[in-house]
């Protein structure tokens, strides 16, 4: 099929097209839905007071509940605002749109410019990825740190300091969520088995600068907090409490409400346990907690784990949210444009599998990120890293759907 768009000469002009559409978005979402203070209980509770301090103190402090790298960004972005809230909102929508350029580059390196101009135009338009650029939440940092670490690993074929970019990357990303461990094991296997890479000094060379990178930027972080808090931490330390608030006896979809008469009275008793405990130890107590109903009704978090996972695919958000701007028209615009998005993806992705060698860096990093949040949380906003590649997807998708609907007509009117 020999579409217009595929012609060379016009690529970087509907490219810078696709970027100023997308901040001329940005710009208009940002003014108009998110002047009016903070939309989720995160960024006034958490992101913003953690910035503001390390703006006018020069200082961390002992937080170890959230990751680094997005309050240190705000910061920075402060010097420029003043702490102002819309105006730093713009900032971060102008930097997040860079995604659309690093989702045309990943869709022509696993598909070709025609699918990568269709996912740049997507994902300038995307409301949810147009809207979530302006808040002051990791996801969308979290997200275009990845797909561009991905983007290195796919260029890189074998060469170390591509995949020693790969590895700042990344490893910057996992200071922005630090959910990326599984990833990084995985890929560190990948590197070593892939065929691409033939030699064995390439081989070495190629982990070793992956893992040097990554494990450098965790380790300063790591070193910080041992220095402050006495505990080496490369991720949040209330991990197990944010592990047991999904996985206890009286979480959501376990039990029957008519079941959960001693809820309060468990987490009173929870409560007395980590009383007068340090941070480190109440968080091995809720750990221990987590771990223990695992063991005892490992079928129970089994369902809990499926439920969070077709949660995690859902087209809208609850009607019970933190974010304040759950409503009847909100889900019908995300239904709008989340079906079809997801319908086409899983049509490119079935064609995608069979040639899988290709993808596989996508399919390790969907693997991961699916397996962590189906035993951690679920949720749209959960769902944010995957969507530039449900895009991608999605585009290949559309156009196999065209490509076979024209040879269909063709073999009809032969």
């Amino acid at each position: 099929m020999n579409f217009p768009l595929s012609k060379k000469n016009n690529t970087p002009r509907l490219l810078l097209l696709m970027l100023l559409l997308g901040i001329l978005l940005r710009i208009i979402i940002t003014c108009f839905f998110l002047n009016d203070g903070f939309v989720w209980p995160d960024e006034e509770e958490q992101y913003y007071p953690q910035a503001l301090k390390l703006y006018s103190e020069n200082i961390w402090g002992d937080n170890t509940k959230i990751m680094p790298f997005l309050p240190t960004l705000l910061a920075f972005l402060f010097y420029f605002t003043s702490g102002d809230l819309l105006v730093t909102r713009l900032l971060l929508a102008l930097l997040s749109s860079s995604l659309i350029v690093i989702t045309y580059f990943l869709a022509k390196e696993i598909f070709n410019s025609k699918v990568a101009l269709l996912s740049s135009f997507i994902c300038a338009c995307y409301p949810l990825i147009v809207f979530s650029s302006g808040l002051l939440l990791p996801e969308m940092c979290f997200t275009t740190l990845m797909c561009l670490g991905i983007l290195c690993l796919i260029k890189a074929n074998g060469r170390p300091k591509s995949f020693a970019l790969a590895g700042l990357v990344i490893g910057i990303a996992s200071l922005t969520i630090s959910i990326t461990v599984i990833f990084f094991i995985a890929i560190v296997l990948m590197i070593v088995i892939k065929k691409s890479v033939t030699l064995k000094i390439n081989k070495f060379t190629s982990v070793s600068s992956f893992i040097l990178t990554y494990c450098l930027v965790l380790c300063i972080w790591g070193a910080r907090n041992y220095y402050v808090i006495g505990e080496f931490y490369v991720v949040k330390s209330n991990y197990g409490e944010v592990l047991h608030l999904h996985n206890n006896q009286y979480a959501s979809g376990f039990t029957r409400k008519e079941n959960q008469m001693n809820k309060e009275k468990y987490f009173k008793e929870l409560e007395e346990k980590i009383k007068n405990k340090t941070r480190i130890e109440g968080n091995r107590i809720y750990l221990n907690e987590a771990l223990s109903f695992v063991m005892e009704h490992p079928f129970g978090f089994f369902r809990l784990c499926i439920e969070r996972f077709f949660n995690l695919f859902r087209l809208y958000a609850g009607t019970i949210s933190s974010n304040n701007f759950t409503s009847n028209l909100v889900s019908i615009i995300s239904i709008i444009t989340i079906g079809p998005v997801l319908l086409f993806s899983f049509i490119g992705m079935f064609y995608a599998l069979q040639d899988w060698k290709n993808h596989i860096y996508v399919i390790i990093y969907f693997m991961s990120l699916i397996i962590i949040f189906s035993i951690i949380r679920s949720s749209i906003r959960a769902r944010l890293p995957l969507e530039p590649f449900l895009i991608i997807y999605a585009s290949s998708g559309f156009f196999i759907i065209i490509k076979n609907i024209r040879n269909l007509i063709n073999k009809k009117a032969q």
